[in-house]
């Protein structure tokens, strides 16, 4: 990735499944380069504590971003925060946070966020916040609501919550 002769004219980027710890994270944001950056996947990669804090403290490493994989990565509730406050979030149209910990507190949030999203991947989470056999039928889980209350995603074109505790069986 350092090689500016050939990396300057790529705008997706797939390095799931690798090895990505803080030095590799900070390599990548650090790249100049790499600032026309669309696509960005980081999934099947459990990043650790570091990695996911260095990768979300940088402001705006790819000011094109669109589209952000991170499935997987076990972000978990403490690095949800930060995500939350990455300013690039609101320029995603795609965003996939599958298996990462996301709590149902912190979906309103999250959706206020995603101001252009068109896909989002929120499966395997506690989006519902609760196991569907603790809710009362016919009321939807607390999480639910939160999609209920954004205008703004009337764009949304793909939804996956599978896993995510949203109704009663």
């Amino acid at each position: 990735l350092a090689s500016e002769t050939w990396s300057a004219s790529l705008d997706s980027l797939d390095i799931s499944g690798n090895a990505v710890n803080e030095t590799a994270v900070a390599n990548l944001v650090n790249c100049s380069h790499l600032s026309g950056l669309k696509t960005l996947r980081l999934a099947e990669r459990k990043l650790n504590k570091a990695a996911g804090e260095t990768l979300l403290a940088t402001s705006d490493p790819w000011p094109s971003i669109t589209s952000l994989d991170l499935s997987n990565a076990e972000l978990g509730s403490r690095r949800i925060e930060i995500l939350l406050k990455w300013s690039p979030l609101e320029q995603l149209k795609q965003l996939s946070l599958r298996d990462n910990g996301v709590k149902y507190k912190q979906i309103t949030p999250l959706l206020q966020q995603l101001l252009n999203i068109e896909w989002l991947d929120l499966s395997v989470n506690s989006v519902g916040g609760q196991p569907a056999s603790n809710l009362k039928a016919g009321k939807p889980a607390p999480g639910v609501a939160a999609f209920q209350e954004m205008p703004h995603l009337a764009q949304l074109r793909w939804l996956s919550l599978s896993s995510t505790y949203l109704w009663p069986a």
